[in-house]
C-alpha cells in the first residue's frame, strides 16, 4: 500500500514526464507552490524563495493581461475551469513565450475561493507553427485571389472548399452558390455531365485530370475553359483532395480553329497544286515530307514518308540526284544548301534518276525557315517537273543548230557562185572597155552582187544575234565617217533609182564608242530601206545631230510611208509592207530587225515614225556619245604596195581564175590550183608570198592544207582564208589552223587590198 509521500512523488514524476508544470496558490496569502518545470517556464530558478501569485502576474505580456484577468474572474465566479493561453516575458532572458494554463478554484466552507490549483505547459512551438500555417494560408489566399486564373481546392470526397476571387468575378457566383458542388451549375448544360463524370472518376482514382468545357460568365456568355488539377497529399501520402485551376481559352480556341481552317485550306491548295512542295523539318534537312504532287513525282505512296536523300540508307535510296550529269553531294542539294547558308536557292535544275533507270528533270527553289529567335529550323521548296520542257528545249536547240548549219551552208552555196561573178565584174571594171552598154552591165552586176551579199550577211547576222554570238570590236568612231562610207556603199542603188540625197551634219565631230563595221551596217540598211521604199526620183535625207549625251542619225524619205497598224512591228523579223511594182527590190524583212539588235548592243535604240501611206518615213538611230581621246600621230606609209607572188587555191575554177586575173591586172604574179594537195606541192616551187586558200576543198579541207603548209614551209608565207562560210566558229578554226587573215566570199576588193598590204 502506497503512502501519501509515495503518491506525491509519483505525481511529480508523471508531470515531469509529461513536461507539465504544476502550481498551487493560496489566494489568502498569495503564496504559491510550483514544481521545477513551472519555474523553468517562467524563467525563475527552481529554488526561488517564497514564490507568489504576483511573480506570475508581473510576467504576463501587457497585451494579454486583460484577457488573463477576465478568464480568472469568470472561472472564479462561475466555478468553471480556469483555462487560458497567454504570452509571458521570461524573467531571466525577457524572451516572449506562450503558456497554456489549466486549473480549478477550491472554495472554503463559506464558499469563498481559497486556492487555485492547476498545470501549465509551454505551447510556444505550437503557436509558432500555427502562425506559420496562418501566414502560409494568408499568402496562398493572397496569391490565389490575385492570380489571373481561377483556383479551387476540394476535399477527399470531392466537395469544393475554396474558390478564389477570380472564379467569383468570372462566374458571378458567391461562396454560398459555388462551394461544394455548386461550381457545376456554371458549366454549360451540354458539358456538365461529362465534366462531373470525369471529375468524380479522377477523385475516385486520385489521379491528375484535365477538362475542357464551356463556362458561364457573369454576363451570361459562355467561354471555353481548360480545368486542370493535381492531387493534394499529406506528408505521409494521404490523399487530401485536389487543387486545380481554370483558364479562359476562348481566344486560343478561336486561334486554333482559324489555324485548322487555314491548314485545311493550305492542305487543299497543296493537294491541288501541280507544283510539288517539300518541307524540311530539321536544320540539316534530313527529314522531308512532301505534298501529294511531289509524292507522285518521287513515286512514294505516303506524303508523310521521309524522302530526304540524306536521311536514307544508301542501299535504299528512292532516287539519285544529278546536276549536269554529275552526282550532287548531299550538302549541295537545294534544301540542304538553303538550310546551311540560311539563304534562298533559286531555279536549281536537277535530274532525278530512279532505280529502274528512268529520270525526270526538276527545277527546285528553296527557302530557309526560321524559328522565333531567327535560327534556321528547316526549309520549304517548290519542285516543278520540267522534263517535257527540257525535251522541247533540247529539240529546239537541235533545230536551232540545224537552222544555223542550214543558213551557213546556204550562205556558203550562195557566196561561192557570187565570188566569180564579182571577180568577173571587177575584172570588167578594170578593163579599158569603151562600150557604154558594157560599163552599164558591169555596174548592174556589181550592184546586184552587193545586194545579194548583203541579204546573205543579214541572214547570218539574225542567227548570230538570236544566239547572242555577236561580238562588238569597239573603237572611237566619228559618225560623219560612218555616214560617208554608208552613202558611198549605197550610192549605186541611189543612182539607179534616181534619188536625190541630202546629207546634213548639224553637229560635226559626233564620236561614239562602237563597232565601226556594225554601225556602218546599220546605216547602210537604213539607207537601203529608204531607197527601196521610195519611188524613183524621190528625196532621201540623212541628218546627224546631238542632244545631251546622245548622238543620232536620222534617215528620212519621201517614199510610200508606213501604215499605222504596221508601224509598231517594222523592227520585227520578216515584217514588210505590201509589195507593189515599185518594190521589186524588197528584201527578206530582216534588215530593220538587225539594225534594232545592233543598236541595242551598243546601248542605243532605233525608232520609226510615219504619217501614213504615201507620206514618207523617218528612222532614227540613237547612240550614246563618247569623248575621243587625243589623236596619236602615225608616220605616213611610204611607197606603193609591193608586188606579190600569190597562189589562189579554190576548187571552183571560175572563182579561182577570175580572181587570179584581177590580181594580175593589179600587177601581182598569180597562179591557180584547184585542190589542196596541189597547193601543198606548189607553194614552195612557186615561192608564194601569199596563199588565198578556199576552206571547202575536196579530199583535204583548207584547215588541213594550212597546217601542212605551216609544217613544211620555213620561210614567211601569208595564209589568207577565202570562204563562203562566215561564222565566228569558222574564224576561230582558221586562226587555230595557222591562217593570218579571214575573208568571206564574194570578196570586197578593198578588204583584199588591205590584207595584201599588211
Amino acid at each position: 500500500m502506497r503512502t501519501p509521500a509515495n503518491l506525491a512523488e509519483s505525481l511529480d514524476l508523471a508531470l515531469e514526464v509529461a513536461d507539465l508544470g504544476s502550481w498551487d496558490v493560496d489566494l489568502a496569502t498569495g503564496v504559491a507552490v510550483w514544481n521545477r518545470r513551472h519555474a523553468s517556464m517562467q524563467g525563475y530558478p527552481p529554488d526561488l524563495a517564497a514564490p507568489t501569485l504576483q511573480h506570475w502576474q508581473r510576467l504576463v505580456h501587457a497585451d494579454d493581461q486583460a484577457l488573463v484577468a477576465s478568464a480568472y474572474e469568470r472561472a472564479c465566479r462561475e466555478r468553471s475551469l480556469f483555462a487560458i493561453e497567454h504570452r509571458l516575458r521570461r524573467a531571466d532572458t525577457g524572451e516572449v513565450r506562450w503558456l497554456a494554463l489549466r486549473g480549478r478554484f477550491l472554495y472554503d466552507a463559506d464558499g469563498r475561493a481559497a486556492r487555485l490549483m492547476g498545470v501549465s505547459f509551454d505551447i510556444t512551438d505550437r503557436k509558432r507553427a500555427d502562425e506559420r500555417v496562418r501566414e502560409s494560408e494568408m499568402r496562398f489566399r493572397h496569391m490565389a485571389n490575385h492570380a489571373p486564373v481561377a483556383i479551387w481546392i476540394t476535399e477527399p470526397d470531392g466537395s469544393c472548399t475554396f474558390l478564389n476571387d477570380r472564379w467569383y468575378e468570372w462566374t458571378g457566383q458567391t461562396p454560398a452558390t459555388g462551394l461544394g458542388t455548386g461550381w457545376l451549375d456554371a458549366v454549360h448544360p451540354e458539358d456538365r455531365a461529362g465534366a462531373a463524370a470525369e471529375f468524380m472518376a479522377a477523385t475516385a482514382q486520385q489521379r491528375p485530370f484535365q477538362l475542357e468545357y464551356r463556362l458561364r460568365r457573369h454576363d451570361g456568355a459562355y467561354r471555353w475553359a481548360i480545368d486542370a488539377a493535381a492531387p493534394r497529399r499529406s506528408a505521409d501520402g494521404e490523399f487530401l483532395g485536389f487543387i486545380g485551376s481554370v483558364l479562359d481559352i476562348t481566344d486560343r480556341k478561336a486561334v486554333e480553329e482559324e489555324l485548322r481552317r487555314r491548314q485545311g485550306e493550305l492542305q487543299t491548295m497543296l493537294d491541288l497544286l501541280p507544283v510539288g512542295v517539300g518541307i524540311a523539318h530539321d536544320p540539316a534537312a534530313r527529314e522531308i515530307t512532301v505534298s501529294p504532287a511531289l509524292a507522285r513525282l518521287l513515286r512514294v505512296e505516303d506524303p508523310a514518308q521521309n524522302v530526304s536523300k540524306t536521311g536514307q540508307a544508301r542501299d535504299r535510296l528512292l532516287y539519285r540526284c544529278l546536276r549536269d550529269g554529275v552526282e550532287v553531294a548531299d550538302e549541295d542539294l537545294p534544301m540542304q544548301r538553303a538550310c546551311l547558308l540560311a539563304t534562298d536557292v533559286r531555279d536549281d535544275e536537277l535530274d532525278l534518276v530512279f532505280p529502274d533507270g528512268t529520270r525526270i528533270t526538276l527545277m527546285i527553289s528553296a527557302s530557309p525557315l526560321f524559328d522565333e529567335v531567327g535560327k534556321v529550323r528547316g526549309a520549304i521548296a517548290t519542285h516543278v517537273d520540267i522534263t517535257s520542257l527540257k525535251q522541247i528545249q533540247r529539240a529546239l536547240e537541235h533545230a536551232d543548230r540545224q537552222k544555223d548549219e542550214f543558213l551557213a551552208m546556204l550562205a556558203h552555196e550562195l557566196r561561192n557562185p557570187l565570188a566569180p561573178i564579182r571577180n568577173a565584174a571587177e575584172l570588167l571594171a578594170r578593163l579599158p572597155l569603151g562600150n557604154e552598154a558594157a560599163r552599164t552591165a558591169t555596174s548592174m552586176i556589181e550592184r546586184q552582187v552587193t545586194h545579194l551579199t548583203r541579204l546573205v550577211d543579214d541572214l547570218l547576222d539574225v542567227s548570230r544575234i538570236t544566239r547572242g554570238r555577236i561580238e562588238l570590236h569597239r573603237e572611237f568612231i566619228d559618225l560623219s565617217d560612218v555616214i560617208a562610207d554608208a552613202v558611198e556603199t549605197v550610192q549605186p542603188l541611189l543612182q539607179a533609182r534616181g534619188h536625190r540625197l541630202e546629207v546634213v551634219l548639224s553637229h560635226p565631230g559626233l564620236v561614239v564608242w562602237g563597232d565601226r563595221a556594225r554601225l556602218l551596217q546599220c546605216v547602210v540598211n537604213l539607207l537601203t530601206n529608204a531607197a527601196k521604199y521610195t519611188e524613183d526620183g524621190g528625196r532621201i535625207q540623212v541628218r546627224a545631230a546631238s542632244s545631251g549625251d546622245s548622238a543620232s542619225i536620222e534617215v528620212a524619205d519621201s517614199g510610200m510611208g508606213i501604215e499605222p497598224d504596221l508601224l509598231p512591228h517594222v523592227f520585227e523579223l520578216f515584217v514588210q509592207g505590201e509589195r507593189g511594182l515599185a518594190r521589186s527590190q524588197g528584201g527578206l524583212g530582216i534588215g530593220l530587225s538587225v539594225v534594232r539588235s545592233l543598236a541595242e548592243l551598243h546601248g542605243g535604240s532605233v525608232t520609226a515614225r510615219s504619217d501614213g501611206a504615201g507620206r514618207g518615213a523617218t528612222f532614227t538611230l540613237q547612240l550614246p556619245r563618247a569623248v575621243r581621246p587625243p589623236a596619236q600621230h602615225r608616220l605616213p606609209l611610204s611607197g606603193s604596195a609591193p608586188r606579190r607572188r600569190i597562189l589562189v587555191v579554190d576548187d571552183n575554177a571560175d572563182a579561182a581564175n577570175s580572181l587570179a586575173l584581177v590580181l594580175q591586172l593589179d600587177g601581182h604574179e598569180a597562179r591557180t590550183v584547184y585542190s589542196g594537195r596541189e597547193a601543198v606541192e606548189l607553194v614552195d616551187a612557186f615561192a608564194a608570198d601569199v596563199v588565198l586558200l578556199d576552206i571547202g576543198l575536196p579530199e583535204i579541207d583548207g584547215y588541213e592544207v594550212a597546217r601542212r603548209i605551216r609544217s613544211r614551209v620555213t620561210r614567211p608565207v601569208r595564209l589568207v582564208a577565202v570562204s563562203g562560210y562566215g561564222r565566228d566558229d569558222d574564224r576561230v578554226r582558221a586562226d587555230q589552223a595557222g591562217f593570218d587573215a579571214y575573208l568571206v566570199k564574194p570578196l570586197a576588193f578593198e578588204n583584199l587590198e588591205r590584207v595584201l598590204d599588211g
